[in-house]
């Protein structure tokens, strides 16, 4: 119990505090207005009940599962370690800058920076199916936000816009 009681924030003991204080303060406004009948104290009591059972249903609303976030998190070192690879392969092929480059070892290395980019597309796609499985709600709206908020900056043709 201590131990538990040690890995809290004080914003989380002070909550805790409270709480138990407005429990104490229920019931014994309960049992002092009673007056020798039981019922206000028996409708205190499950007062503090239904006080403790919302509270607890409005926390588990969008709280993601330790062991879901621990997935994510290693999704997003992958999505990390990808991207850095795709970064060093540009920058050995523009350190090189070999004018006499062959027409196959560019199409290689931008074969090898297309596979990369690839991984990392995919790596995103699977963090976000990731998360829409811990909250639906949230992916539906940053999802629809991106959609309205994409211009397209490419002409058919390769050229600038």
């Amino acid at each position: 119990m201590r131990e538990w009681w040690k890995g809290l924030t004080v914003q989380q003991k002070s909550g805790g505090v409270l709480a138990l204080a407005t429990v104490g303060l229920t019931i014994a406004l309960g049992f002092i207005a009673t007056n020798g009948n039981a019922l206000p104290a028996l409708l205190a009591v499950l007062a503090v009940v239904g006080q403790f059972a919302s509270a607890w249903l409005f926390s588990q609303h969008r709280k993601a599962d330790p062991a879901h976030a621990k997935t994510v998190v290693r999704l997003l070192g992958d999505l990390v370690r990808k991207s850095s690879v795709a970064v060093r392969q540009v920058e050995t092929v523009q350190e090189k800058r070999n004018p006499r480059a062959t027409a196959e070892e560019l199409r290689y290395a931008l074969t090898q920076l297309n596979i990369r980019l690839s991984e990392i597309q995919n790596s995103g796609v699977l963090i976000i199916q990731s998360w829409q499985d811990f909250d639906p709600q949230t992916v539906a709206e940053v999802g629809s936000e991106s959609t309205n908020d994409q211009t397209d900056d490419t002409t058919d043709d390769g050229g600038t816009p």
